[in-house]
């Protein structure tokens, strides 16, 4: 179908391809009229077929009907009773191609119908104008059968792009024990989230629910959009790789990617194969034979391979060598880079910290924080030595400073927050050196635990 903005306005294409052949014109008049001529041009066509092929039966009614005045005569050396068996024929066959035929244009669903008026070339200013007069930005479709008519809806809203991942006041109990506690989170598309927590803190809890594989007790998550209890359809578009992976004992490493890949949402090969080389795994192993580690790798390469739109991904270092978890890293960024949404659920700090976009901190089945690295280093401890050449300032009273050691003619203590108040009490000193250094991931995230993490 065609769809054309009115008279003023850009020219849209919409809702399928153009019919017969005619592209939107620059105004939806001058379509109008394109449509309008194509419209008499199959009306007349469809009006001289219908009258040839009448005459034509007309004709052979009448030679079954003179034979029928001589029993046992022929017309042309057949029967009468063959003419009228051929008129039924045809005739018949021209109303199932009429019942069954497509109409050149259909219509769409429309709030407003302009005047239905007949071919009259009188009328066709009526419609020009009536056009015309729409606002800038509405769609016309125009419709033909023996008559036609222009038919307007709203131009349809820009295309809206749902988030990989989104869950709202999503809480999961397990009987007494609160497993999780109404977790609000978005993960959008081309964007590597860190999920980090400790045993217990409820990490496994949020993905199984993720993943349609547990109930809420309250909320709801959604994948891209759809619900995640509608596994049939979430699944589609998420490749998972779980912290313990089992893999069939007899089937071999090539067998149980050619597997996956035939059950999953579609695989790479060119690309699995380039994984399976840069990961060093040896795919002509039985599965018992694999160590935790290749277990691992197969899992990997399985889940990169499909280039699902969303990753999720459960531990997925354990038992990799600090060469294949540089692999791993590189298969993330790459995933990223083509648009992939990573969930990526790690104990280890370093590995979040190189390839996270943005982080979220799980305690006792609450999310304490979301923010990016650098934000949270932002918000956390930085630690500053100062070395003097005179006398060291009194720093104990400053806004931000906290912790403040001194060690002759040094000066250690750690800052929160902007640096303004410390560097200004520092102005008048005799400072010689100043060294800062930001917290690490390990560090802030030990801040968030404490003695009370669990």
């Amino acid at each position: 179908m065609t769809a054309v903005t009115a008279a003023g306005a850009q020219p849209q294409l919409g809702y399928g391809n153009a019919v017969g052949g005619i592209a939107a014109q620059t105004t939806a008049v001058a379509v109008a009229d394109a449509f309008h001529r194509r419209a008499n041009v199959e009306h007349a066509a469809a009006s001289l077929s219908n009258v040839l092929f009448g005459a034509l039966l007309i004709a052979l009614l009448s030679l079954a009907l003179l034979g029928s005045f001589a029993p046992g005569a022929t017309v042309a050396g057949l029967h009468p009773v063959s003419y009228a068996l051929v008129a039924c024929y045809l005739g018949g066959l021209h109303l199932v191609r009429r019942a069954g035929a497509s109409p050149p244009w259909q219509a769409v669903a429309t709030t407003e119908t302009l005047p239905d008026v007949p071919h009259e070339h009188g009328d066709l200013d009526r419609r020009r104008s009536a056009v015309a007069s729409l606002p800038a930005g509405s769609r016309v479709s125009l419709v033909c059968r023996e008559a036609w008519s222009a038919v307007v809806s709203p131009t349809p809203p820009e295309a809206t792009v749902e988030p990989a991942i989104r869950t709202s006041h999503l809480t999961k109990r397990y009987g007494r024990l609160l497993a999780l506690d109404d977790l609000d989170l978005t993960v959008t598309a081309g964007e590597v989230f860190g999920f980090l927590g400790p045993n217990g803190a409820g990490k496994s809890t949020t993905i199984r629910l993720l993943l349609g594989l547990a109930r809420p007790t309250a909320g709801q998550a959604w994948i891209f959009g759809t619900a995640a209890a509608d596994v049939a359809t979430a699944h589609q578009r998420v490749a998972y790789v779980p912290a313990d992976v089992t893999l069939w004992p007899q089937l071999t490493g090539a067998e149980i990617l050619e597997l996956l890949g035939a059950t999953g949402p579609g695989v790479d090969v060119a690309y699995r194969d380039e994984l399976v080389a840069r990961f060093a795994l040896d795919l002509s192993k039985p599965g018992r034979a694999y160590s935790t580690g290749n277990r691992q790798k197969v899992a990997l390469v399985a889940a990169f391979a499909t280039r699902a739109p969303l990753l999720v991904l459960d531990e997925p270092t354990a038992g990799l060598d600090p060469l294949m978890e540089r692999e791993f890293r590189r298969a993330v960024v790459e995933a990223r880079d083509a648009g992939s949404a990573v969930f990526l659920s790690s104990h280890q700090l370093a590995e979040v910290e190189a390839v996270c976009d943005r982080v979220g901190i799980l305690r006792a089945g609450r999310l304490v924080d979301v923010a990016t690295i650098t934000e949270l280093r932002r918000l956390h401890r930085t630690e500053v030595l100062v070395r003097f050449a005179g006398p060291v300032p009194e720093l104990t009273d400053v806004e931000g400073i906290d912790g403040v050691q001194v060690d002759g003619a040094a000066l250690r203590f750690t800052l929160t927050g902007p640096p303004g108040p410390a560097l200004r009490a520092l102005a008048a000193a005799d400072v010689t050196t100043l060294t800062m250094r930001e917290p690490t991931l390990e560090e802030i995230f030990l801040d968030y635990y404490g003695e009370s993490g669990r």
